[in-house]
């Protein structure tokens, strides 16, 4: 189960005592991630990881530092950026808080979206950069791969405590059979194509981009920074590009998937085998997340069996409308 790594009187000792600073209030982000207010009126993100990552969060950061050099609008390191509590119970990567809202849900957002990640997938990675591409709640250093098979491992383990603790469920025991050969199917799918990898960022959606208050004279924000970069790396770039297509059409808005594939069309073609894959690709995220719903209690294995089909047509519904698109730029 998730827990919080430090109290938020342990992380404001441990920014106190690393940077010199002092703490006004920390609020809570989401799971180990803070925003943390100082005495004089900057603000910082601290994001909190086990001391067993620190290696993967140090290429984080090199990654960080490769955006900015690029001139790639992601949020920027504190200096340092990366240091182990005196203890080694959590190493913390702090970044500069950035002012703003998340963009509203229209045309205008997934242009400039799928114009941003065509952007980040034309940038050449550097010698040594990790695998990345995974949800950072099931891997934060690997890609699919990576993350099906952790995915896996949970559904594995509570497939076991539930056959334990209710007895012989065949049905049951069904639902995880089928969840997990559905991951299965996912990872092979990727991993047997061969596949343009890129820089990628594993969740790159409206929640992750913050519009600073500036406008032109029309009203449109200027100024966007894309964050919560935890998991990013070299993978496959239609896993990323897929996790955009696939939220652009969550609630049946193909032409937010129109909007999406014109900007990101603008850097970037897709290979043929990118477009066979696409199908899976716009709906693996989703599928893991509700994997690790399950995996973490909130969500019943037969509920998510249940919903599959519906994943798997947008999946279908995304893929054709990219085709279409495709076919009208030949």
């Amino acid at each position: 189960m998730l827990k919080e790594l430090l109290s938020s009187d342990q992380l404001s000792s441990h920014l106190e005592g690393t940077y010199s600073v002092k703490v006004k209030d920390i609020s809570k982000l989401d799971w180990n991630v803070h925003r943390v207010d100082l005495a004089d009126g900057k603000s910082w993100v601290a994001r909190l990881y086990p001391t067993k990552d620190e290696t993967a969060i140090e290429s984080l950061a090199g990654l960080l530092k490769f955006l900015q050099s690029s001139k790639y609008p992601a949020e920027k390191l504190v200096s340092p950026p990366l240091a182990k509590t005196n203890d080694e119970t959590a190493c913390v990567l702090v970044t500069h808080f950035i002012q703003g809202q998340r963009p509203e849900r229209n045309r205008v957002t997934f242009y400039r979206l799928g114009k941003l990640l065509g952007r980040l997938h034309a940038l050449h990675p550097e010698e040594g950069m990790p695998t990345g591409g995974a949800w950072h709640h099931l891997s934060i250093n690997g890609g699919m791969d990576d993350e099906c098979e952790a995915a896996i491992k949970l559904l594995r383990d509570l497939q076991v405590q539930s056959t334990h603790l209710e007895g012989d469920s065949a049905s049951n025991d069904d639902h995880f059979t089928q969840l997990i050969t559905g991951l299965q199917k996912l990872a092979s799918s990727f991993r047997n194509k061969k596949l343009p990898k890129c820089i990628v960022h594993p969740d790159f959606v409206p929640v992750n981009v913050i519009e600073e208050p500036t406008s032109t004279a029309d009203g449109v924000p200027t100024k966007w920074t894309v964050v919560d970069w935890t998991g990013a790396g070299v993978g496959y770039r239609i896993v990323s590009l897929g996790f955009l297509l696939g939220a652009a059409a969550g609630r049946g808005k193909m032409v937010l998937v129109d909007a999406a594939m014109k900007g990101y069309s603008e850097n970037i073609k897709l290979h043929e085998t990118e477009l066979e894959v696409l199908p899976l690709a716009a709906y693996a995220r989703f599928f893991t997340i509700d994997c690790w719903q399950v995996a973490m209690g909130r969500e019943k294995a037969q509920s998510l069996v249940e919903g599959l089909p519906k994943l798997v047509e947008l999946g279908d519904n995304v893929a054709k409308r990219v085709k279409e698109l495709a076919q009208k730029r030949i």
